[in-house]
């Protein structure tokens, strides 16, 4: 049997293993729990982890649509649901298996859509219906688009194919626009947001991001890792506006409190970037947040997995720092 074929398969156990090990990527999350979510221009879409989706307008968060069977029963499912996108008339929903789950407007079953990759994250970006491969082993084989929704083709990287170091480096966050702009951010790494798409406004964005000079010495991943969470882990959520200019939400940072000691803060500070990546602004939260749901030109609002809504002031750029015991 060829070598190069049992590696890839060994790689490929090694990708699931840590996702469960370090992220809980195919655990199951609490019924209740909110998994995914999409952001249009006046409403922000939440899905649970048994597939109710959930719409936020204005101050309330309201049950919008149960995904069924064909019978209107409440869909089976056959792994949990990790994302889903709302693509023209449907729903699209990823479970991390080599298919994608077609459901109606109404949130009826509507058929299955078989893809070459497992979909650990969907996303939309203008015209294209984008997804992550949790599997690759390589930047030609991570991110791939649909124009139709069925048919996927691999986004093509210029510059050195090296194989990739870790399957960490599959777990990525990405983030869409309604221009067609995509973002990417490893959620393990190094603080940078990269907008990968259109290739012609490709950029590379350093964030800011606060941590110890021990999580920054773990900014590259290497091999099977059992615990990640003294690594550099910059970014919770990405989003890109109509203006070209986007958001995340920091991830976990070490912040010195009043008292001298460091501080472990996660989700509690979202930053904005105008086009060309200038910082413009940071939001503090009054506690943690996972998603962004909307946000405007003097606030942001964000939402964390138990549906609970927090808001924040755009005040001035906080920059990162590196923060010595």
């Amino acid at each position: 049997m060829n070598c190069n074929y049992l590696e890839r398969k060994r790689f490929a156990a090694l990708c699931v293993l840590t996702a469960v090990g370090a992220f809980g990527v195919f655990s199951s999350p609490a019924k209740g729990e909110f998994v995914a979510a999409v952001r249009e221009r006046s409403t922000s879409f939440f899905i649970s982890a048994v597939g109710e989706i959930y719409a936020l307008n204005d101050e309330r968060l309201a049950k919008a649509v149960i995904l069924t069977d064909s019978s209107q029963h409440p869909f089976r499912w056959q792994s949990a649901v990790r994302s889903f996108a709302r693509w023209q008339s449907q729903w699209i929903v990823a479970d991390g298996s080599k298919r994608l789950l077609q459901f109606r407007a109404n949130g009826v079953y509507a058929g299955v859509v078989e893809v070459p990759i497992r979909v650990g994250r969907l996303v939309t970006a203008g015209n294209y219906l984008w997804a992550l491969n949790l599997l690759a082993t390589k930047p030609d084989e991570q991110l791939w688009y649909s124009a139709d929704g069925k048919k996927f083709s691999p986004l093509k990287t210029l510059g050195r194919q090296r194989p990739f170091d870790s399957p960490l480096e599959n777990l990525v966050l990405l983030g869409g626009d309604r221009q067609g702009d995509l973002y990417a951010a490893s959620m393990v790494g190094p603080p940078i947001l990269r907008r990968v798409w259109p290739p012609k406004r490709a950029l590379e964005i350093r964030l800011a991001y606060s941590r110890s000079a021990f999580r920054a010495g773990l900014e590259k991943p290497e091999g099977l890792i059992d615990d990640v969470s003294s690594y550099s882990q910059p970014v919770r959520d990405v989003l890109g506006l109509d203006d070209a200019s986007v958001v995340i939400v920091r991830n976990r940072e070490d912040i010195r409190n009043a008292s001298g000691k460091l501080e472990l803060w996660s989700g509690r500070r979202a930053d904005r970037y105008d086009s060309v990546g200038h910082h413009v602004g940071t939001a503090v939260f009054p506690r943690s947040i996972n998603w962004i749901a909307s946000t405007n030109g003097t606030s942001i609002r964000g939402i964390n997995k138990a549906g609970e809504i927090a808001i924040a002031k755009w005040e001035t750029p906080i920059p990162g720092e590196i923060v010595k015991p």
